[in-house]
């Protein structure tokens, strides 16, 4: 999200493997996953889908350090006038988030991809290889996963969290539906989530159920002319209404109605 988390994760990698990274993988264009992408030069070279790389460019994010600063603002009103923990755990995350990045907003700088791919890049290394794919875009218009066959592991960024709501406002939770199943015939025993704790392949089949369980409650809402508030007032069922990120539930409810009403 910032530089500061960027210099702790380039710190982390190069105590595990002696050396500056070499590759830096955008899985997607969200500013939790590219903010940090100028902490690890010159060494790296910087690997996203080729529509990955054009979204980070269109998304402009120095241009939009005022409207951040505006939303804190807003965020902080909200936290001193609400009681519910969970939404209060929410905005003080993202308050957190928001600080961070215009406290460095004088450093920031966006670097882009300088190698791109469409559907599958493989990196032959001496002791293992590794595979970076992408099915498309489901949480946004693009995203990749990177998949160690041998170890049977992926590190799946924001396909797959746990414990965590989903979020598709930029995405398509059908396509991403048909991503995930497509994971599921791969190989794999454990998951390392965009968010959350390490998890196993079963925590794809949870996001699935996620997203068909939010369409299922808002479906007959909207079919009898009821209002995005209406469904945005209904109960998800566990495990998902424990899940962090609880505003991600009405945003992405804001965007099944507004997909609804387009059709």
């Amino acid at each position: 999200m910032t530089p500061q988390a960027a210099q702790a994760l380039r710190k982390a990698a190069e105590q595990l493997t002696g050396r500056p990274a070499s590759y830096v993988i955008n899985s997607h264009y969200h500013a939790d996953h590219v903010m940090g992408n100028q902490v690890f030069l010159p060494e790296a070279v910087f690997v996203s889908t080729h529509r990955t790389r054009r979204l980070i460019e269109e998304s402009k994010f120095l241009d939009a350090l005022a409207e951040i600063a505006s939303e804190t603002a807003q965020m902080e009103k909200d936290l001193s006038s609400t009681e519910d923990e969970g939404k209060r755990r929410d905005l003080l995350s993202q308050i957190g988030d928001n600080k961070a990045i215009l406290a460095s907003s004088s450093t920031l700088r966006q670097v882009l991809p300088t190698l791109t791919f469409e559907e599958k890049l493989t990196f032959h290394g001496s002791r293992r290889s590794a595979e970076l794919l992408s099915y498309g875009g489901g949480h946004t218009g693009s995203d990749a996963f990177l998949y160690l066959p041998a170890e049977r592991l992926a590190l799946m960024a924001d396909l797959v969290v746990v414990g965590h709501q989903p979020m598709f406002v930029q995405g398509d939770p059908q396509a991403w539906q048909g991503i995930l199943e497509r994971v599921k015939q791969l190989d794999i025993q454990t998951i390392i989530p965009g968010h959350g704790p390490v998890g196993t392949i079963e925590d794809a089949g949870l996001i699935q159920r996620y997203l068909t369980t939010l369409e299922e409650l808002a479906r007959p809402v909207f079919e009898r002319g009821g209002t995005l508030e209406e469904a945005q007032q209904l109960a998800l069922p566990e495990p998902f209404a424990s899940w962090e990120f609880r505003n991600t539930s009405n945003w992405n409810l804001e965007t099944l109605f507004k997909r609804w009403q387009n059709l």
